[in-house]
């Protein structure tokens, strides 16, 4: 019940952060609108004259709520740069898991990476930048209130040759140590991508929230000091009355590992 009204406060806390970082999305002058198809997948086609240059394809990747895009065939994907966010949190790495015959598994060079895989792992760093510039302020309460730092690590599953054992079907986050969440992409087979979303990174929130046994309760300040909670942002618990807070209470030992989205 608990996990339930976690997941039910956080959801409305942060439609109103999902609702602002898609309306920045204007600054993309409605391309990405245009660009967009009937299942929602972003088609990044530079044929007819909507996008000219790598850059600007790239961009259409800050739309932190798609989840799959679609590249033109014939656009490569330029040397790897790390996301630019001074929020507190980062993404390391470049880690492929190549799955198909002869591929590496991992390799941590980004230059060992086909083309279509690199060319996801790119779109992934800007669409962490987009996210984490302008971060949901429970990822913070969760940074804050568990012994994870705010670290990410880039991982691309690339399933980009006509080989491979499957094909890709969803992004993914998984804490893959308290101290490290992997940012996974996946390339499929024809080359387009899967990408974090925002909304992915509210259920890992909610998951991670109660792996670490943090659990949310309206106290007055004094009893949540004396109970060794913390208070927190009013949002995290809902309606409250007035000299009272939300209260941060500990029940575990503030370890996220395995937590995940999906």
């Amino acid at each position: 019940m608990l996990r339930v009204l976690v997941f039910l406060v956080l959801s409305g806390f942060l439609s109103a952060c999902a609702a602002e970082q898609t309306t920045n999305q204007a600054n993309l002058g409605g391309k990405a609108d245009d660009l967009v198809d009937a299942e929602g997948s972003l088609l990044l086609d530079g044929e007819e004259g909507d996008v000219e240059s790598a850059p600007n394809l790239f961009e259409l990747a800050y739309d932190v709520n798609l989840h799959h895009v679609v590249f033109p065939e014939d656009f490569d994907a330029p040397p790897y740069s790390y996301p630019s966010v001074s929020t507190g949190f980062s993404l390391g790495g470049t880690e492929f898991w190549q799955k198909f015959s002869g591929g590496q598994n991992p390799t941590f060079n980004y230059n060992e990476g086909t083309d279509y895989g690199r060319r996801c792992m790119y779109a992934s760093s800007r669409r962490f930048e987009a996210i984490m510039s302008n971060p949901p302020e429970a990822l913070k309460v969760l940074k804050a209130n568990t012994n994870w730092n705010g670290s990410f690590f880039n991982w691309n599953d690339d399933y980009g040759q006509e080989d491979a054992w499957g094909d890709a079907s969803s992004a993914r986050l998984w804490a893959w140590r308290t101290t490290l969440v992997k940012w996974i992409s996946q390339t499929s087979k024809d080359g387009s991508c899967y990408l974090p979303t925002l909304d992915m990174v509210q259920t890992l929130i909610v998951d991670c929230l109660d792996q670490a046994g943090v659990s949310f309760e309206v106290h007055s300040e004094a009893d949540c000091v004396e109970a060794a909670g913390t208070p927190v942002d009013d949002n995290m618990c809902g309606e409250q009355a007035e000299e009272q807070v939300c209260c941060a209470m500990y029940n575990g030992d503030g370890e996220i590992q395995g937590c995940r989205a999906p």
